[in-house]
């Protein structure tokens, strides 16, 4: 199945032989060098973003992983000022 990107619609809207010469004909455009650098700047892009959503992801962890140590330090000191051990 032949994925079909916003681009494509776009230059099809602006002129329907236009498209059928560089999609199916794959025939080189006068921005070929423009579209590559497009592509290769989203790539850039996504690969940011993933390391982004990782360690987002990442320190919400560590910060989930504190708040436990917090609320078990807590319960200890306060089980342990209740027996009078601390």
């Amino acid at each position: 199945m032949q994925v079909i990107r916003a681009s494509e619609i776009g230059i099809y809207l602006y002129c329907a032989r236009a498209r059928w010469y560089q999609t199916l004909q794959q025939l080189p455009t006068q921005h070929s060098t423009d579209l590559e650098q497009g592509i290769s700047a989203h790539d850039t892009y996504g690969k940011r973003l993933r390391f982004a959503y990782i360690f987002r992801r990442l320190g919400i962890y560590i910060l989930i992983a504190g708040f436990v140590v917090l609320i078990l330090f807590v319960a200890i000191w306060w089980t342990a000022g209740r027996s009078g051990n601390f």
